[in-house]
């Protein structure tokens, strides 16, 4: 499953994952954010079978988009430790233009 978001409209480009998303299949799930990808407090993503997680920021090769996990004491979190799948990550990260490659 691939969810995707436009330039347009309220937060443009932005996914918030507010709520865990658990399967168990070998099906894949792909956030595409034109922007930021959010895991909210307390968010858990995990998947049991042989599925892919894809977190794809600044999807649109703007130089907007990164990737945040809520922290403290309910931390979001990727949970693969079940499952024979992958997660990839892929986000423009800060810093200054020249440099921000080498310390993501």
């Amino acid at each position: 499953m691939v969810l995707s978001t436009s330039p347009s409209g309220t937060n443009a480009g932005d996914i918030f994952v507010q709520n865990s998303v658990r399967w168990t299949s070998d099906y894949s799930l792909t956030l595409n954010a034109n922007r930021h990808i959010e895991i909210g407090t307390a968010v858990t993503i995990s998947n049991s079978g042989a599925g892919n997680l894809v977190l794809r920021a600044d999807s649109a090769g703007t130089g907007t988009g990164t990737v945040t996990f809520a922290s403290g004491t309910s931390p979001g979190r990727a949970d693969f430790s079940q499952s024979t799948g992958q997660v990839s990550i892929y986000y423009n990260p800060s810093g200054e233009p020249g440099t921000k490659y080498e310390h993501p």
